[in-house]
């Protein structure tokens, strides 16, 4: 019972929300809305976003196999060795999204240094993905409004 009438159904979706508005009180209407939000929020409160660390390989690989139809590769010394010259790049971003310590999204942002425009970087990013059970729930909206925010910190224009 929402302001003294009771209600006959249940909104489960904006569009029944909204088919239904006329016969609803704003009340309801108004915890409906709420608790939508709150779920989206939930799901952002759970996405931490850092940049990669070396211990993330192997996961950032099991994420790369969903791009591209890229396959595993194996781990041996080169590999090591091009992660490591990777992640010692100042200029070379591995963002990555993780919900419950998994990765669940990834974004590579670049800094290229320059020599137009008053010797400012510009920046571009490649890579993006996020695991397919995850999508469209806005993660790599997420991270791409991290590397924006990274790329203005390093004076990108």
């Amino acid at each position: 019972m929402i302001g003294g009438a009771a209600l006959s159904f249940t909104p489960s979706t904006p569009a029944e929300l909204l088919a239904h508005r006329g016969r609803m009180s704003w009340n309801c209407m108004s915890v409906f809305r709420r608790s939508v939000i709150a779920v989206n929020q939930t799901q952002i409160i759970d996405l931490i976003i850092r940049e990669a660390e070396e211990a993330d390989l192997r996961g950032l690989l099991e994420l790369y196999t969903q791009l591209h139809g890229n396959v595993m590769p194996e781990f041996d010394e080169k590999l090591g060795a091009l992660w490591h010259k990777i992640l010692s790049n100042e200029d070379h971003h591995i963002i990555l999204g993780l919900l419950g310590g998994e990765i669940i999204s990834s974004c590579v942002l670049i800094v290229a240094r320059n020599l137009t425009r008053g010797q400012r970087p510009y920046a571009f990013i490649e890579n993006v993905i996020t695991h397919e059970a995850h999508r469209n729930r806005g993660f790599a909206t997420r991270l791409l409004d991290f590397a924006r925010d990274l790329a203005k910190r390093e004076g990108c224009y």
